[in-house]
């Protein structure tokens, strides 16, 4: 038999009720819902560069190999989302001289731990050291094999110049090592960017980017060296999601929507032809960076990005013949010289209204895809940037629009070695604002049950005290 409930312990449950209910609307009140896996996995980069001696040689464009290298990985790390990504900086070469070739063949150091993202830091330690000895790629890919988070969908983005000099007496075989990194179930991508590469180093990055899952990247004109740090970090992220103000294009050149320096968002259905129009107020070089969610598109699809001037003439074209199996694909075009060459301060076509036109196909059916636009004036990415990857962010990582970063604007006549987009970053916590409303609930709900016990309590009163006395 069920105990019977007295007064006592039905109020005290009616309380409890109501003390639950009202609980339940508090912040936090409430079951959290459990993260998906997706939500929680973060994402490591893991650069490694190559700090030998012969990066001080001339990079063909009045510097050295290293100066570039280093205003390339200033423009990429200031570049890189804050949120939802970790980094880390390894490097070969910068503290032992070439004569001592047994030590040097040793000199490879994590100077940034993978860690969350810490711009000024990587900045500084980037340009705070010497191209000096040998190249050991081997051992420091198996050492970076202990620098990866574990757990962490991984990308290893390798930079150098030239063959591991130290295989095969003083140091492994890097193509070995990566088929043993990636044998051993590490949640690894590892992509290579051979600057101004002999053919034996780029044999010997290409079979390292194809055992690792990646791509290899030539990259002859330094200026690109940035592009292409950028299009590996696309390449590498498991995530692609488009970020920025939204815009649609025009199937008509007429009706092409004017835009100017910044970051859009739009989509294309299959063998669409979109139109965008773009102002030069002052004369220089206007770039176009395109980037295409990839995901589940067949490598047969093409992708044409072409800039025409105001009688119609082409200015520069762009194509992507074969699409990558990754998350997205990146190409880029310019107003500059029509084969491609660039100065120091880019390519100068004259103010005026220029037309960008996007061409697809081989694409899915009945299916939106996804792109963001990104438009650069001198190299300044003037717009937003709101989640995709660009040289404009201050060194301080604050992001502010219009701020720019010395290093060579994007864009040239290459397909292959371009920037990217950003990978999406990691839910934020619910806001804490905006409670009042559940505060005054909480208050009247109490005061409900308060009323309620009192309505109670008085009722048992009466009834211990009896009947009232008749009345005559």
């Amino acid at each position: 038999m069920l105990p019977r409930v007295t007064g006592r312990r039905r109020w005290c449950a009616i309380l409890a009720a109501v003390l639950t209910l009202a609980l339940l609307v508090l912040p936090g009140g409430s079951r959290p819902a459990e993260a998906s896996p997706a939500a929680l996995q973060r994402e490591a980069v893991l650069f490694i560069m190559d700090f030998s001696g012969s990066m001080l040689r001339s990079d063909g464009a009045g510097s050295t190999r290293i100066v570039a290298a280093k205003k390339a990985m200033t423009t990429i790390v200031n570049a890189l989302p804050d949120e939802g990504l970790d980094v880390g900086l390894r490097v070969y070469g910068h503290r032992v001289p070439s004569s001592d070739k047994t030590k040097a063949c040793t000199d490879s150091e994590l100077v940034v731990p993978v860690d969350r993202l810490d711009k000024k830091r990587l900045v500084d330690t980037v340009n705070g050291l010497d191209a000096l000895g040998e190249t050991p790629i081997g051992l420091s890919l198996q050492q970076a094999a202990k620098d990866i988070p574990k757990g962490y969908a991984s990308t290893i983005i390798l930079v150098s110049d030239g063959a591991d000099e130290c295989y095969p007496d003083l140091g492994p075989e890097p193509c070995a090592v990566t088929k043993d990194l990636i044998a051993s179930g590490v949640d690894l991508r590892v992509e290579t960017i051979g600057l101004q590469v002999e053919p034996a180093g780029r044999d010997q990055l290409q079979c390292m980017a194809e055992a690792g899952g990646g791509e290899f990247t030539s990259v002859q004109d330094v200026g690109l060296l940035a592009d292409a740090l950028s299009a590996a970090r696309i390449r590498g992220a498991r995530v692609f999601e488009p970020r920025g103000e939204p815009v649609q294009g025009a199937s008509a050149l007429i009706d092409a929507p004017v835009l100017g320096s910044g970051t859009y968002t739009d989509t294309f259905l299959a063998g669409e032809s979109l139109w965008f129009a773009a102002d030069l107020e002052r004369s220089g070089e206007m770039t176009a960076r395109l980037t295409v969610k990839t995901a589940g598109v067949p490598s047969s699809a093409r992708v044409a990005l072409e800039w025409q001037d105001r009688s119609a003439r082409r200015v520069d074209i762009s194509q992507l013949n074969g699409l990558g199996t990754g998350q997205a694909e990146t190409m880029a075009v310019s107003t500059g010289d029509i084969n491609g060459t660039r100065t120091a301060g880019g390519a100068v076509r004259e103010a005026g209204t220029y037309y960008l036109n996007l061409r697809t196909s081989g694409f899915p059916e009945e299916t939106e895809h996804p792109f963001v636009l990104e438009l650069f004036l001198d190299g300044v990415l003037a717009g937003s940037t709101t989640g995709t990857l660009s040289p404009s962010e201050s060194s301080t990582g604050s992001g502010s629009p219009g701020s720019s970063q010395s290093g060579s604007p994007p864009g040239s006549e290459s397909t292959d070695a371009t920037p990217d987009a950003e990978a999406v970053p990691l839910p934020e916590a619910p806001s804490s604002g905006g409670g009042g409303g559940t505060v005054l609930f909480l208050v009247f709900m109490l005061a409900v049950a308060a009323g309620v016990v009192f309505l109670l309590w008085r009722r048992r009163q009466r009834s211990l005290e009896g009947p009232p006395p008749p009345s005559y």
